[in-house]
């Protein structure tokens, strides 16, 4: 949260929601201090996923999501 003021580029942050390694709460406070200061940034938890989101349906919305964003900001 402390350096969410310095950020520039737009932000997708994709996470599981039974993550222990980058709590939820955390990803919540980052993007939403991103958007406070006009940062174009979104979040997506998938439910029931842990740190690694390996299952195919789930993969699949990530890499999309992914390509999406890529495709838009360039």
């Amino acid at each position: 949260m402390t350096h969410a003021k310095n950020v520039r580029t737009t932000a997708l942050i994709l996470i599981g929601a039974e993550n222990k390694i980058d709590p939820v709460g955390q990803s919540q406070q980052f993007c939403g201090g991103m958007k406070r200061y006009g940062v174009d940034a979104d979040l997506v938890i998938y439910p029931r996923k842990p740190h690694g989101i390996q299952d195919f349906d789930h993969r699949s919305d990530v890499l999309n999501r992914m390509m999406a964003r890529i495709s838009t900001h360039l």
